[in-house]
């Protein structure tokens, strides 16, 4: 997208086009967790993984 996101954090790309008579524009907007979200997601997934177990992919 452009550069900066990490594989290792959620993110969330939107992409959107805007047309008129004459023409079409399409533009993007992207949004990812820092690591004080990303924190607080990964042990709330943890947490429901260990309550939860054979919720688990094989």
């Amino acid at each position: 997208f452009n550069g900066r996101y990490r594989a290792d954090h959620p993110h969330m790309v939107i992409t959107y086009i805007i047309s008129n008579t004459k023409e079409t524009h399409e533009y993007q907007a992207g949004w990812q967790m820092n690591d004080v979200a990303f924190n607080e997601w990964k042990t709330a997934i943890e947490q429901l993984r260990d309550r939860h177990p054979s919720y688990e992919r094989a």
